[in-house]
């Protein structure tokens, strides 16, 4: 089940599991080159993807080209930054250009788009290469990563369970050594929700601190692009390449990045609310509960101070915030749907056939909600730094058939409320389950404080074996 991950030795490509900030080191002191370290990951695609079903599209020609060109500029001495090669998978509801966008979906499978979404396009100029496209539920607009179309992502612990969704397949391509991170959209939750199943890191910034040009859209006041990779420093390198205002997106933020994010500095006297309250406890499993406490204990040996707090609204903020994604899901494939709903799988098919029955007023009320859960959580951080929650009540259910409808309510549980009102939020590691399965935790921050909610992540991180455990396939 579990291993150690064991140190590093000079042939560096033979760890699937290199951190971004090691491999992009490894790399600038021409320890492997570039091109070995595509070609190495494209063998292990190969020989895994029909296990787990991380990649829906590999793009391993523009991926050796790419290398070439970054090869040949470390060989003049210059170096874009620290993803200068740096192997990264896209969630195929993300434009590369030239490479198809199905969305995982037969509505939008002869798709190939000219130009790059605003994310990949700073990215590559960052020095990533883009592997290929990751599986996603279909249209991102479900939770298992089950497609009709495409199967269904296999969680590499146990490939018979669910790997969340829907950006499942980038926590999958990530948590098996399939890339060294991973680009995925967060509407409800599904960064951080695979990221909790799969055992890996998934952050989300504040709402338009990345821009979403390029992206098919689920709900335009909700949908997020988020990181996922190994270690807190890789998705916080990643975020801040994204980051950045956008003016061909309406809802990209002014609000101007830091330049560099220190992830070293002690978390000493900083403090953390933990949300308590029938919502987040009715429906906890123990073994999740355990590990939550024993995470909250870990960060009180590092100075943090905590105190419980209460969310009242969370309940209210699950059910507009579900209300409004898929009221927007629908009116963005109006047009659409319209013309191709036999296209479409029976989940989506079910889903656009609710938002023709959400009314303009039950929209409206759900909106008028927002504003309130903001002023609740804006009180509730007045007085601590970031919440902490469980990312997920449960840990993996097994894929076997369909999900019972009451598990699937759980998936989004802890992470909607949140995303309703854009805070950044980020999972992390925080143990395994008797059965093996991983458990997250989630670190809610301030309204355009990554800063500090990548800290306490890193904090904990540094202070747990969990990053240093990987799934044997």
């Amino acid at each position: 089940m579990n291993g150690s991950k064991s140190s590093l030795t000079m042939n560096a490509t033979d760890d699937a599991w290199l951190d971004v900030a090691t491999c992009s080191d490894l790399i600038a002191r021409r320890i492997i080159t570039v091109s070995e370290l595509v070609r190495f990951m494209l063998d292990r695609i190969e020989k895994l993807n029909s296990k787990v079903n991380a990649y829906i599209t590999v793009m391993a020609d523009a991926a050796l080209r790419q290398a070439s060109i970054l090869d040949s500029e470390l060989t003049r001495g210059e170096v874009r930054g620290p993803l200068h090669g740096v192997v990264i998978g896209v969630k195929d509801i993300i434009n590369v250009a030239g490479a198809p966008t199905t969305g995982g979906s037969r509505n939008f499978s002869g798709y190939i788009p000219s130009k790059d979404a605003e994310c990949v396009t700073r990215l590559q100029a960052a020095g990533a290469i883009i592997l290929g496209k990751l599986h996603t539920h279909e249209l991102a607009a479900g939770a298992t990563s089950e497609n009709e179309l495409y199967g269904r992502a296999g969680n590499p612990w146990n490939p018979s369970c669910v790997p969340g969704g829907s950006s499942g397949g980038s926590a999958v391509a990530v948590a098996a050594g399939l890339a060294h991170g991973a680009v995925g959209t967060d509407t409800g939750g599904s960064v951080r929700l695979p990221a909790a199943f799969c055992g890996v890191v998934g952050l989300k910034g504040t709402f338009g601190r990345v821009s979403r040009r390029g992206v098919l859209a689920r709900s335009w006041t909700m949908d997020h692009i988020g990181a996922l990779g190994r270690r807190v420093r890789d998705v916080s390198l990643m975020f801040q390449a994204m980051a950045g205002y956008d003016q061909t997106d309406d809802y990209s933020s002014r609000r101007p990045m830091p330049n560099a994010i220190d992830l070293q500095r002690d978390v000493i006297g900083l403090r953390a609310g933990i949300v308590v309250g029938e919502h987040f406890e009715s429906k906890l499993d123990p073994e999740v509960g355990a590990a939550f406490e024993k995470a909250v204990t870990t960060l009180e040996s590092l100075g943090v101070a905590t105190k419980r707090v209460e969310f009242p609204l969370a309940g209210a903020a699950q059910a507009a915030g579900t209300i409004i994604t898929v009221a927007e899901f629908g009116s963005a494939l109006d047009e659409l749907t319209r013309e191709s709903l036999g296209g479409f799988g029976a989940d989506i098919r079910a889903q656009l056939q609710m938002a023709e029955f959400i009314s303009a007023r039950q929209y409206l009320r759900a909106m008028r909600i927002r504003p309130l859960v903001q002023r609740e959580l804006r009180n509730l951080l007045r007085d601590v730094d970031v919440l902490l929650t469980p990312t997920v009540p449960i840990t993996a259910p097994p894929s076997v058939g369909k999900t019972p409808p009451e598990t699937l309510t759980l998936f989004a549980h802890n992470t909607r409320p949140f995303s309703l009102v854009g805070l950044p939020a980020i999972s992390v590691p925080a143990g395994f389950s008797s059965n093996g399965m991983p458990i997250g935790l989630q670190v809610i921050g301030r309204p355009f404080d990554e800063s500090t909610t990548l800290r306490i992540a890193q904090a904990y991180e540094t202070a747990t074996p969990w990053h240093s455990m990987w799934p044997q396939l």
